[in-house]
C-alpha cells in the first residue's frame, strides 16, 4: 500500500470502529491496524499517535455529518433546520467528547469561518429584512456559541445546572438559544 493508499485505510477503520464502539476508550491501535488491513506502525508514521488518528477520523464525521444539514432539512422550516443542525452537531460532539475537545479548538482559533455557511440561508430566509453580512455575523453567533458550550459542557454544567450531554435539555437549550440570537 502506498502512504496515502494506508493513511486512507486508517481513517476508514478508526471512522468505523468510533461508529461500531461508540467508546473511544474501547478502541486500541490494534483494532484499528487489524481493522485497516495495515501495520499497526502506520498509526504512528501517518498521524503520530492515535490520538492523532483519532482527532482526523472525528473531524471527518463532523464534517462530512455537517455537510448536508443531515439530509433533514427539506422537511423542515428554516428555523427547525437551524435547530437539528446544531444538534446533531451537539450530537456528534457528546459522542466523541474526549476526540472533540481536540478539535473545538482548533477549529475555533486556527480553521477559516466556513460552518457557519450551512446555516446562513436559513438565517436569511429568517431574517429578510437584515443585510447578509448581518446574516453572517447571526450565523457565526449561533454556531460558534454552540460550539464553545460543547467544548466547556463541564463547566456549562458546573455554572448554570444545564446538562449539554442530556439530548433532551441540549435540544430545548439549543431552540431556546436560536430564538433568542434571532429574535435579537
Amino acid at each position: 500500500m502506498e502512504r496515502t493508499d494506508s493513511a486512507r485505510a486508517l481513517l476508514d477503520a478508526a471512522k468505523r470502529l468510533l461508529t461500531r464502539e461508540g467508546d473511544t476508550d474501547r478502541i486500541t491501535t490494534r483494532m484499528i491496524a487489524e481493522e485497516a488491513g495495515v501495520n499497526l506502525a502506520m498509526i504512528n508514521y501517518h498521524f503520530g499517535s492515535k490520538d492523532g488518528l483519532m482527532k482526523v477520523a472525528i473531524e471527518e464525521i463532523i464534517e462530512s455529518s455537517s455537510k448536508d444539514m443531515y439530509g433533514h432539512d427539506r422537511d423542515l422550516s428554516p428555523k427547525e433546520s437551524i435547530i437539528g443542525f446544531i444538534d446533531d452537531i451537539g450530537t456528534d460532539l457528546s459522542r466523541y467528547e474526549r476526540f472533540s475537545r481536540l478539535y473545538i479548538p482548533n477549529l475555533l482559533l486556527n480553521e477559516s469561518i466556513s460552518l457557519p455557511d450551512r446555516i446562513l440561508p436559513y438565517v436569511c430566509k429568517i431574517l429578510p429584512e437584515r443585510s447578509v453580512s448581518d446574516c453572517r455575523m447571526i450565523a457565526y453567533s449561533i454556531v460558534s456559541i454552540f460550539q464553545l458550550m460543547f467544548y466547556r459542557t463541564d463547566a456549562i454544567r458546573t455554572y448554570s445546572g444545564i446538562d449539554l450531554r442530556d439530548p433532551d435539555t441540549r435540544s430545548g437549550w439549543i431552540r431556546r438559544m436560536v430564538d433568542t440570537f434571532l429574535e435579537a
